[in-house]
């Protein structure tokens, strides 16, 4: 990863880092109508 970086770094905009594997479960519902997505 670092090697990819190094060489593309110029084109990165942000990197995110963390475990190997994440999940995400479950809903977010302010994001499940028009009114919620612009509230947040």
């Amino acid at each position: 990863m670092e090697r990819f970086i190094k060489r593309y770094g110029d084109r990165i905009i942000g990197v995110l880092s963390g475990f190997d594997r994440i999940l995400f479960r479950g809903t977010i519902r302010a994001l499940s109508y028009v009114d919620g997505m612009i509230s947040i």
